[in-house]
Order: C-alpha cells, then sequence, then structure tokens
C-alpha cells in the first residue's frame, strides 16, 4: 500500500461521524505533531495506522525505537563546537547533562545517562576514577588552578568556574584543547551578568580559547531568585556561545519530589537557550537526579524539535501516578 492512498489527519484530531462523507478510501490519524509523522514512515506501512487513535498510541513499544531515532538525529544535526572528546551544541536542541559527583559515582552517573562527568573535589584519585567512566570529564576546583591544570593534562576536557580576571592565568595550550566554563564574578541583575559574560566571552575568544562555555549561574528559587540566571541566559542567546545552567542549585533547595522539578527546570533552560544543564545528587532527594535529568533533556530537546509541549512524547517521568485510571 502507498501512502498516496491514504489521507493522514493529525493525532489531536478527534472526528465524530464518516470522515469525508466517505469518499477517501482511507483516513487515518497520525501524530499528534505533524514534525514526528517523518519519522514514524520509517517504521510503518500506513494500514498500521488508525481512525480511532494517535500514532503515539497504535504503535506501543515501536514507538521507543522513533523516539530514539529521533534523538540521534537531533544530536546529529545539531551546530556543535568541540574539544578533544567532547562536543557541546551552540544552542539546544539537544540539552546535554554533566553530572558533579563529591565521590566515587562517575561510571554510575555515565551509566545513568550523563554526558559528562564533574568531578567537584580536588582529589586526584577521583579524578583519575572518573577519567575510567566512559565519558568525558570536568573539574570544578574553585580558585585552585592548579588542580584544574593537573587534572586537564591528565585527561579532563573541562574546567569549571573561570571568571572574566581569571582567564589570563590559564596556559595557552589548554586555552586552545579544552573547554572551559566561564561565570560572573558577581551574581548582579540579569543585565549586569550578560554585560559581564559578553565581555568575558569576548576576551576569551582574543585569549585562544577555542571553546567557551558561558554560565550566568542559577541561583536557589525565590531567594535570591533563580529568574535573573533565566533571564540572563536568555539574553546571552545569539552571541555563538553554548551556555549552561546548573539545575541543581534550585532543586537541591526545594523540598519538592526532583520527578516534578528536574523536568520543569530542564525545559525553562531549553527555552531560554542553554543547550548545558549541570545536575548533583548531593541530598537525599535528590538522588537519581541524573537519571531524571536525561530524561527531562530528552523530552525537552524533542519538544524543541517537534515544536510542541513536553507532552505525550513517548517520554515521561511519571514515576507514582500515571495520566490514565486503571493503571495502578
Amino acid at each position: 500500500m502507498e501512502w498516496a492512498d491514504f489521507v493522514v489527519l493529525p493525532g489531536s484530531v478527534r472526528l465524530v461521524g464518516e470522515p469525508c462523507g466517505g469518499v477517501v478510501g482511507k483516513v487515518v490519524r497520525g501524530t499528534r505533531s505533524v514534525y514526528a509523522l517523518p519519522f514514524v514512515l520509517r517504521y510503518v506501512d500506513p494500514s498500521v495506522l488508525s481512525l480511532d487513535r494517535p500514532a503515539e498510541e497504535v504503535l506501543g513499544g515501536l514507538w521507543g525505537r522513533v523516539v530514539w531515532d529521533l534523538l540521534s538525529s537531533i544530536r546529529g544535526e545539531a551546530r556543535v563546537r568541540c574539544v578533544e572528546g567532547l562536543c557541546v551544541p551552540v544552542e539546544p536542541p539537544p540539552l546535554l547533562v554533566f553530572s558533579e559527583v563529591y565521590s566515587g559515582e562517575a561510571r554510575v552517573r555515565a551509566g545513568l545517562g550523563a554526558d559528562l562527568v564533574v568531578v567537584g573535589a580536588r582529589d586526584r584519585g577521583l579524578v583519575e576514577e572518573a577519567l575510567e567512566s566512559g565519558v568525558p570529564v570536568g573539574v570544578d576546583s574553585g580558585l585552585d588552578l592548579g588542580f584544574m591544570e593537573w587534572a586537564l593534562d591528565v585527561g579532563a576536557v573541562l574546567g569549571m568556574s573561570l571568571t572574566r580576571e581569571m582567564l589570563g592565568r590559564v596556559p595557552r595550550r589548554l586555552r586552545e584543547e579544552k573547554a572551559f566554563v566561564i561565570i560572573p564574578r558577581s551574581l548582579g541583575s540579569a543585565e549586569d551578568r550578560v554585560r559581564e559574560l559578553e565581555a568575558a566571552y569576548r576576551d576569551a575568544i582574543e585569549m585562544g580559547y577555542e571553546l567557551p562555555i558561558l554560565d550566568p549561574v542559577l541561583e536557589p528559587l525565590v531567594m535570591p531568585g533563580a529568574l535573573a540566571g533565566f533571564i540572563a541566559a536568555r539574553g546571552l542567546r545569539g552571541l555563538g556561545a553554548p551556555i549552561m545552567l546548573g539545575i541543581n542549585n534550585a532543586y537541591e533547595l526545594l523540598d519538592a519530589d526532583t520527578t516534578g522539578s528536574i523536568p520543569v527546570l530542564a525545559s525553562l533552560a531549553a527555552e531560554a537557550g542553554a543547550s548545558i544543564i549541570l545536575v548533583s545528587e548531593e541530598s537525599r532527594k535528590a538522588l537519581g537526579a541524573t537519571l531524571e535529568a536525561r530524561i527531562a533533556a530528552d523530552m525537552a530537546s524533542i519538544a524543541l524539535k517537534w515544536k510542541m509541549q513536553p507532552k505525550d512524547l513517548g517520554l515521561s517521568l511519571l514515576v507514582f501516578k500515571e495520566k490514565r485510571p486503571g493503571n495502578w
């Protein structure tokens, strides 16, 4: 059978009565988002689809292959900037997940979907262990540039938390070969952060930095407030630099389940133009945050690609509740 023999309606359409007055040989419902339909066509014959239910429901387990295919396509089509072993999208989608560790969990975090593991402690043994995790490694050593330099020399690819004033202290050989996250020196208004990071980015490019990543810093919710970080990220779009937001600063200090807060924060980060979210699992309620962030990042990436809400995508973080009755 050929697709030309069919009329494919949007999956969200609900018809009452005879479609098209019976003139059409066969009418079926496609996907809820028209942008998803080409991926479905790679896997199924039109006769499989139904007039009663959208394609996502008809395909069942096969929908997972469609989603996986789409995520691979999104990554393959992204405009990226790369250094050794690490390619970062200039803008989303996709949305990458960096996971910060303070103990020997790098291999576990990599298995849960982290695109990069950040060692947040000045511990050489922990860095060496992380380098065996199978994913790129970063290091956040604060003001200890000596430790950062050592970690980058032995194989880490990302240095975290440089301010504009610190840029000139990093050896040129590392600037040209590694990635670095630049943060504002002080956390003022969104406009202040944008001005400071724009200036820092220009300085970094002039100094030979191959991959500067800008982090306007997402602070805890309400007090002092995360909104300035999101607004600053939005203001940095179009500069040509990848943007990172540490959503862990928000959910670690929020008494709410991370299965709900992480998807919201990840979606807002993607809306703001960030292509990287940083997570951690420091508090008990944040255990499992890396896997949750992986799913949330993929949801946000697909939603951006298909130009729809992060709903009915074939992925979800509904853990203790179901969308429909009768599934308990």
